[in-house]
């Protein structure tokens, strides 16, 4: 449905600083040694001629036009297919025989197809000998007569003279839009443009109405409003704009009338959105339903997808730190859980990666004893058994275990015990499912890390990041084809720990949590770091962000934010379990992505929680640490945000 912005809708506004206008843009002053303006004063063939007989195609000018500016750009002939038409361009003569300069002629490499209808466009970029542009383009269309000849050019003869252009009343110009250019605090859902004309569907396609964000076109949907008779055209966000955010509505010549009369003006309008607008599409409270509880209340586990939309949950933490060795299976038909075997050894901030045979491996972590494990196990979702496997090298937790594009799992860093002092380790190590065996990579990460995220690149590169020993700003990159480690052009302006990290649907790797406030992304194409926002917690030190939270994708340009422990503000030395959720969304702040606090609070607090996905766009939501640190979980939660 089309929606229409009445001007009540709109707050009213303090004028914007900067380069916005209210109206179309004045055509600026010609120099007089250019010249008289330069237009088209006849065609042949004639605009609507149905039965043609010849293959040239003749244009008069006002002033003689400069052979060097016509191409197929601004002199375009096309089939009724969209088939672009080569051919040479020359100068004209006259009846005595004299040349013309001021009748440029067309002569295609090969004849015209018979009984085809043809579009001529001539642009503003033909100019004037003097360089004077076009002052208006024009549009015409015909037909070429069934029977003229396919197998040789018919060239126009002295019966085929140019015919002055028909009546087309005046140009359109833009009257009105909605936001008005310069306009602040704007609660618009859509964007509004008035003409004096009706104007042609067709030639609002093509980049000639947009509705920027920066440099970037908004995407969304163009329509004429029947109701208007035409002269009133609506963009319709495919999201929503964003709060506190600068657009800029672009209407350009190449918009028409319905007698094919251009704009006589390219129009720019500027307007900035309300901070408070309602425009970002938020999470609700009923997206969060309360699932089965665990068995066991449980933190720093894993919970690993299992084929059919199933979960594994292994290990992790008691309310007295102990190490669990116990897992349970979340049933997703049945909506229950239920017990698994145990694993062998119990194991908390561990890693776990599901092997492309459907199988979970789940490696290191701390065990009974304080030590970091090097052991190695194997979960079969068959009959719900452990196995073990072959150690790795080091001991390590903390730590990542991420699959690779072609089976085998890299291992990379953490923290180790092996020297007797919990240390970070400089090393990583490859898992080989059909070999079972481990091996070192071929060059070892550059920089000590633990607590830090590892993300797969849409190119299967990996993302080591954050977690830095000594407070570095670190990150680096694991490039399967060579087995090495190489650093990015540019690192993270932030040391940031036990933070959480996602990839987006831009292919950029957000980064969160961990300490610092402000986020930032990874982009790959400039393999450096940008800005993405800032994500304190709400009430509390502003000068701090959640350790132990999570990000969720869940649409090409949203990502959630749930949950952490954070600095209880108003006790030192305490800390709380967030409550919190977040929409980032990635054109916020005007595109470098911004986090939006939702209006409402989780029913459950929590950190070092996991969120899985469980197919159809819903994600359990299973343990972690409980309010003010005091419980672990069992409660989970089903978060479906698709509606």
């Amino acid at each position: 449905m089309l929606r229409r912005v009445a001007g009540t809708a709109l707050l009213a506004a303090a004028l914007l600083a900067g380069p916005s206008g209210t109206g179309p843009s004045p055509a600026g002053a010609v120099p007089d040694a250019l010249g008289p303006p330069i237009r088209v004063k006849a065609t042949w063939p004639r605009a609507g001629d149905a039965e043609v007989p010849t293959d040239q195609v003749l244009v008069r000018f006002s002033r003689p036009p400069a052979l060097s500016t016509a191409d197929g750009t601004t002199f375009r002939l096309q089939d009724s297919s969209g088939t672009p038409v080569s051919g040479t361009f020359t100068t004209g003569t006259r009846r005595d025989g004299r040349s013309d300069p001021r009748l440029l002629v067309f002569t295609p490499y090969e004849p015209l197809a018979a009984g085809v209808g043809y579009r001529l466009h001539v642009t503003t970029g033909l100019t004037s000998e003097a360089g004077r542009p076009l002052r208006e383009p024009i549009l015409l269309s015909f037909a070429t007569s069934g029977a003229k000849p396919e197998d040789a050019l018919t060239l126009a003869g002295p019966e085929h003279r140019p015919v002055r252009l028909p009546p087309r009343g005046p140009a359109p110009r833009v009257v009105h839009s909605e936001p008005q250019g310069g306009q602040g605090n704007v609660f618009s859902e859509d964007v509004l443009v008035r003409f004096n004309l009706p104007v042609a569907e067709d030639s609002l396609a093509g980049g000639s109405f947009r509705v920027l964000q920066g440099s970037q076109p908004v995407p969304g949907t163009i329509a004429v409003d029947p109701e208007s008779g035409g002269t009133e055209v609506v963009f319709d966000p495919e999201g929503t704009f964003y709060p506190d955010t600068s657009y800029e509505i672009v209407v350009t010549r190449e918009v028409r009338s319905q007698r094919d009369r251009f704009l006589k003006a390219e129009f720019r309008a500027g307007f900035n959105t309300s901070p408070f607008l309602a425009g970002v599409h938020p999470v609700r409270a009923g997206d969060f339903v309360p699932g089965p509880d665990l068995q066991t209340g449980r933190a720093f586990h894993t919970a690993s997808p299992l084929v059919g939309g199933d979960v594994a949950v292994a290990g992790g933490e008691t309310l007295t730190g102990q190490p669990l060795a116990s897992t349970e299976v979340f049933r997703r038909e049945a909506g229950v859980f239920e017990q698994a075997g145990d694993m062998a050894t119990a194991r908390r901030k561990h890693a776990a990666a599901v092997l492309k045979d459907g199988r979970v491996m789940v490696c290191g972590g701390f065990g009974p004893t304080g030590h970091s494990l090097a052991s190695v196990e194997f979960f079969r979702p068959s009959d719900g058994t452990w196995s073990p496997g072959p150690s790795m090298a080091v001991s390590r937790a903390s730590h990542t275990a991420t699959l690779l594009a072609n089976g085998k799992v890299l291992v990379a860093s953490g923290f180790t015990t092996d020297p007797g002092d919990i240390t970070w380790t400089v090393t990583a190590e490859l898992y080989d499912p059909i070999a079972n065996s481990w091996g070192p990579t071929a060059g070892a990460p550059q920089l000590p890390r633990g607590g830090h995220t590892a993300t797969v690149l849409q190119d299967g590169r990996v993302l080591l990041a954050g977690g830095g020993a000594g407070g570095d700003t670190s990150a680096e990159i694991y490039v399967p084809a060579t087995g090495t480690f190489v650093l990015p052009k540019g690192l993270p302006s932030q040391r940031r720990i036990f933070h959480a990290a996602a990839l987006t649907g831009q292919d950029t790797v957000l980064l969160a949590g961990g300490g610092p406030p402000p986020a930032e992304q990874y982009d790959p194409g400039l393999d450096s770091f940008l800005p993405a926002g800032s994500s304190p917690p709400y009430g509390q030190k502003t000068s701090e962000s959640p350790l132990y939270g999570t990000l969720t994708p869940v649409t090409l340009h949203r990502v959630i934010a749930i949950g952490g422990f954070v600095s209880d503000a108003f006790s030192p030395g305490l800390g709380l379990v967030s409550d919190q959720v977040d929409v980032w969304v990635a054109g916020g702040l005007n595109g470098t992505g911004a986090f939006y606090r939702m209006g409402f609070d989780l029913e459950v607090p929590r950190a070092a929680h996991t969120v899985t996905p469980l197919g159809g766009g819903r994600f359990l939501i299973a343990g972690g640490l409980g309010t003010e640190g005091t419980t672990h979980e069992k409660r989970t939660t089903i978060f479906d945000p698709s509606e």
